[in-house]
């Protein structure tokens, strides 16, 4: 009679400790499934941020290649100023004076020819 007493509470005890066990394993895999989700949002995060981060370096890359060529422009262009105005500097006042005038004068026959002509297409018309 102590042997089935003591049977019947070893039995109910591994009843117990299979329930316990199988009740562990149930939230085992509840944590496995819940760490494998974790784990595909991380590994989408990483790879989110590491294309934002090259993206970065290729916007700032292409900023800084801009940025770079218009600051040869501009001194390229300064160059041309200063060469300009060193031309004028060293071109005497009267030479200037007179390819301006002779200049004018260029413009005005050429267009008093180009005005006569065009008459005179029109008269023979």
């Amino acid at each position: 009679t102590t042997l089935e007493v003591q049977l019947s509470k070893l039995s109910s005890q591994c009843e117990l400790l299979n329930q316990v066990k199988m009740g562990l394993e149930e939230d085992r895999r509840s944590l496995m499934e819940h760490v494998s989700l974790l784990f595909n949002q991380y590994h989408e995060l990483l790879t989110h941020s590491l294309e934002d981060k090259e993206h970065y370096h290729t916007e700032e890359k292409l900023f800084r290649d801009k940025l770079n060529n218009l600051c040869r422009q501009k001194e390229k262009l300064e160059e041309k100023i200063m060469e300009h105005y060193r031309r004028l500097d060293s071109c005497p006042t009267k030479k200037k004076s007179i390819g301006a005038s002779l200049v004018r004068r260029m413009r005005k026959a050429g267009s008093d020819f180009i005005s006569k002509s065009r008459r005179s297409w029109h008269e023979d018309a």
